[in-house]
């Protein structure tokens, strides 16, 4: 996480443990299923991605107003889509949640080699078979440029012939998991990477 640092990895140095629990950690209310159960709330993860950009959440809302204003529906309805899948944000659970920003965000456990698993320590040197393709969003203002791509060189023992690098230049964090430039570009470098590695 020290490389190329985003708003996010700032926002984990810049608190402690508690700041995370005391601000971000609510519980559910009584109504609902899972209630009393302490979360991180969907409601705020969404507060936090839109104002990461708000510019940009803000131009979209508008080009789909228009769209729809000019009778041109499909532009409208490919936005609303985007729209409704991202703001369908779940609550996670606050031992994730809270665990998640201190091993990975603030001890960057991983790749100081001493992330654990029920006790276990987990060696990135172990891994010397499994190929490992990482790709990475030019625009990502989650995982910073560098971040993923770290991964490859800190498993050593993993040929050069098992690694592949991938850079999309104009894909945002979203991109890399969803929508037309996951399907377009992404899925078939996964299929092309695992059928060069079988």
């Amino acid at each position: 996480m020290s490389r190329s640092p985003t708003q996010v990895n700032q926002l984990a140095a810049g608190h402690d443990d508690g700041w995370f629990a005391d601000t971000l950690i609510t519980t559910v209310p009584a109504r609902f299923p899972g209630a009393h159960r302490a979360v991180y709330p969907g409601y705020l993860q969404l507060t936090a991605f839109v104002a990461m950009n708000p510019e940009r959440h803000q131009k979209s809302a508008r080009a789909a107003i228009d769209h729809f204003a000019d009778g041109d529906y499909e532009a409208a309805d490919k936005i609303d889509s985007f729209y409704g899948e991202f703001l369908s944000t779940m609550d996670l659970t606050a031992e994730f949640y809270l665990q998640t920003v201190h091993r990975v965000f603030k001890q960057n456990a991983l790749a100081n080699g001493t992330f654990a698993f029920r006790g276990t320590p987990v060696s990135l040197d172990s891994i010397e078979k499994t190929p490992i393709l990482a790709i990475e969003g030019g625009r990502d203002d989650i995982t910073g440029l560098g971040q993923t791509r770290a991964l490859l060189e800190l498993t050593t023992k993993l040929p050069e012939s098992s690694k592949r690098h991938l850079v999309l230049e104009e894909t945002g964090h979203y991109g890399l998991f969803s929508g037309s430039k996951f399907r377009s570009q992404i899925v078939p470098e996964l299929c092309a990477f695992h059928e060069k590695m079988d």
